[in-house]
């Protein structure tokens, strides 16, 4: 997908460095990534909401059963950058009862 320049600028300008607002904001230093979530029924509150809605939804061809977007940020050091452990995307609560649901859709965006 192509992103809009000024919305890339906002997201590297909010998250691309580590002095930005957003990761003392989080307290990432003491909790590392913290999930937030985006209902696609409201407005987007930020910049990565934004992307979600005018970006990357109209790209899933399934956008009207998308509920929402789970969203967190990760950012690594420099000769640092071992990544993010193995994982599957799943949703707790339901784990929790014994079901297993994934999302419908996963995207991952790298802002270098």
């Amino acid at each position: 997908a192509v992103v809009p320049d000024a919305l890339l600028d906002v997201l590297r300008g909010g998250l691309g460095e580590r002095s930005a607002p957003f990761w003392a904001q989080t307290r990432y230093d003491a909790l590392g990534a913290t999930s937030h979530w985006f209902d696609v029924s409201t407005p987007p509150t930020n910049a990565i909401e934004a992307y979600a809605r005018y970006v990357l939804l109209p790209l899933t061809g399934i956008a009207s059963q998308v509920v929402g977007v789970e969203w967190w940020a990760h950012t690594r050091a420099e000769g640092r950058s071992v990544g993010h452990p193995m994982h599957f995307d799943t949703e707790e609560v339901s784990l929790m009862r014994g079901e297993l649901l994934h999302p419908l859709v996963s995207s991952v965006t790298y802002l270098c």
